[in-house]
Order: structure tokens, then sequence, then C-alpha cells
């Protein structure tokens, strides 16, 4: 049991008894109605926990889709709630999401989704250095073996791995370039190749 589960178990118990406790003082020489009522509130606590579990099942139904491709095989990107543009790529055909950054020269690799595409991040020689808006950073170019947003594949495509705490990837202008035009407007981006 992981201290995640366990602090979920304990919440939960918390909450039942706080629940428990205050229909006992509401439904005084009532029990079967307190006994309804009790079970009523438990199925809920364990619909929100068993649903915030999975919540990934019910995304797709709940979000909008914040990437697709038409029938000309152009992208189109929602921006999402932080204000940025992200699209999900396929590197080395593993996914990885990459926030658009037109500030980045270049495609940029978190440690962990390098790691997530192949690429043994310990091994690397990090000699480049990248001036970034959080000062210097060092990185180590790498060949991605194919790199794919919606129905374009790119073979043998140049990127670099942060050697720093980058959450997530970037996408920059080095292979924004490949797309014949670029359209904002409003809180869509087009792609088009």
């Amino acid at each position: 049991m992981t201290s995640d589960n366990i602090f979920q178990l304990v919440y939960f118990v918390i909450l039942l008894l706080a629940i428990g406790g205050s229909m006992i003082t509401l439904y005084r020489g009532q029990v079967g109605r307190m006994i309804r009522q009790f079970l009523i509130w438990v199925a809920i606590c364990a619909a929100l926990v068993i649903g915030y579990e999975n919540k990934h099942l019910f995304e797709g139904w709940l979000l909008p889709e914040t990437q697709s491709v038409d029938q000309q095989g152009n992208v189109t990107l929602l921006r999402n709630a932080q204000g940025y543009f992200q699209v999900r790529g396929l590197v080395n055909d593993a996914p990885v999401d990459f926030v658009i950054d037109t500030g980045a020269s270049l495609i940029v690799l978190s440690q962990a989704d390098a790691t997530s595409v192949g690429f043994d991040v310990d091994s690397l020689r990090y000699d480049g250095v990248a001036s970034t808006a959080n000062g210097e950073v060092r990185f180590a170019q790498v060949l991605l073996d194919s790199f794919a947003i919606g129905d374009s594949v790119d073979v043998g495509v140049g990127a670099s791995v942060n050697a720093g705490e980058l959450s997530t990837s970037l996408l920059g202008l080095a292979y924004l370039d490949r797309f014949s035009r670029i359209v904002i407007e409003a809180d869509r981006m087009i792609l088009e190749r």
C-alpha cells in the first residue's frame, strides 16, 4: 500500500466518521433511517474515490479533444487551461506531449520523456549550453529515429535532451518550420503541411 493509498483511506475513514457522527445526532431514535442515509453516503464517497482513481476512463467523454487531424493532414490544436498550445507527437513510436514554444529553437525532450523514447539519459553527453528565461541550461544533442504529428512522419530528426528539471518537452521552431503554414485563431492553432 502506497502513502497515497494510506492518505486516501485515512481521509475516507475521517469523512465516514464525520458523516456517521452527524447522522447519529440527527437521527437519534430512528436507526433504520440513519443506516439507510449512512449507506447512501458510503456509496457516494466510494463512487467518488473509484471515479477519481479511474478518471482516465472518463476524460474522453468530459473533455473536448485538444488535437485533431483533418482529411488534408492539417493538425488543429486547442489552447489548454494554462494558455499554451500542446501537441502529442510520436517519438520513436512512443507518445510524448509537447508544449509549442516559439521561443525555443529546438525540439527539447525532458529527462523523463527522453527515457520513455529509448535514450539512456545517464550516458548522454551534455556538452551544449542554451540560454533560457531561467538562465543557462546544459543539453545533449540526439537524433530521433522518427517523429510524427498527425499523419506526418519525419525520420532522422535532430533534438536535444535537457539536463535540467524540465517538466514538459518543448516543440520549437526547428520543427515548426517544417509546416508550410501556421495559423493561430483565438484558442486554436492549425499546423498545415
